[in-house]
């Protein structure tokens, strides 16, 4: 039996049509923050630290990915669009909306929020021997939707074929 999932990472520039992007080889999403800040000496040697603001920042990067969407496992846009799309719109706002599984835990007490394995049978009749649910069969799914721009990115062609390419894509959007 198998499952479908929604893609990890997903685009848009007017938030009402989403484009997902495909989740073939793509190595895990990096959430780090940029903080906006100004920090100075005082002249007695203590330091004084100004956070303006806290951004965050989103990256990815594909390793052999198909150009060509219809070439992707999942059906969701490759290579070749993301460049397309990032060519279009380096210079303008986009939406972006990370999909990460989640489990349903609203039944069970604990006081850590970790799950023990004894009540793993008990979320929705999942019979796992181990404390983690793949997200192939999470019960729901969270979205956390960004605003900002895209700050980095880059495309290399590792394998020329005929109507395809294999590509290397790096990817880091920024909030606004």
């Amino acid at each position: 039996m198998s499952y479908s999932i929604n893609a990890g990472l997903s685009l848009s520039i007017d938030k009402s049509t989403w484009y997902q992007i495909t989740d073939d080889n793509r190595q895990p999403l990096d959430f780090p923050y940029e903080i906006v800040e100004k920090s100075s000496r005082m002249a007695e040697g203590t330091l004084r630290r100004y956070v303006v603001v806290r951004k965050q920042k989103i990256s990815t990067s594909w390793s052999s990915v198909w150009s060509s969407s219809t070439m992707t496992s999942d059906g969701n846009k490759g290579g070749a669009w993301l460049k397309s799309f990032y060519d279009a719109n380096v210079f303008i706002p986009i939406y972006l909306k990370t999909t990460n599984a989640s489990v349903n835990t609203q039944n069970i007490s604990t006081t850590s929020g970790f799950i023990p394995t004894e009540t793993q049978a008990t979320i929705s009749g999942y019979t796992s021997g181990d404390t983690y649910i793949s997200s192939f069969t999470a019960p729901n799914s969270t979205n956390n939707v960004y605003y900002g721009f895209i700050t980095g990115f880059d495309y290399k062609v590792v394998k020329r074929s005929l109507g395809f390419d294999l590509v290397d894509i790096t990817f880091e959007f920024t909030e606004m």
